[in-house]
């Protein structure tokens, strides 16, 4: 594949990492800020939060071939922000997160 090839679709790798380093310039939190490791509830799940000023941003990838319902903060992650899928989720009304395959979610708090 080339640039142009990959640029024009939307699931490529090129298009992926262009829409999470665009979540990265967003959300302050992203750049600096605390981190903290977080229980996601599922040992197949790494999950983290970055807090700056008043942004807070929870990441949370799922390492296996098989779908997990994880638990994210409620008040950190109720808006997806961008994903490694075109149509990252966003966490239930109780907190609750699935990821599919292999997917990486970056959400926030508004």
């Amino acid at each position: 594949h080339n640039v142009a090839a990959e640029s024009a679709d939307p699931d490529s790798v090129l298009s992926t990492y262009r829409r999470l380093l665009a979540a990265r310039r967003e959300v302050e939190a992203l750049r600096r800020g605390s981190y903290e490791t977080l229980d996601a509830g599922d040992s197949d799940v790494f999950a983290w939060r970055r807090a700056a000023g008043g942004s807070t941003a929870v990441v949370a990838v799922n390492f296996v071939a098989a779908e997990r319902r994880i638990r994210v903060p409620r008040g950190d992650a109720v808006r997806a922000v961008a994903g490694t899928h075109l149509d990252p989720p966003a966490p239930d009304a109780d907190g609750r997160l699935t990821l599919r395959p292999f997917e990486g979610v970056i959400l926030t708090s508004g």
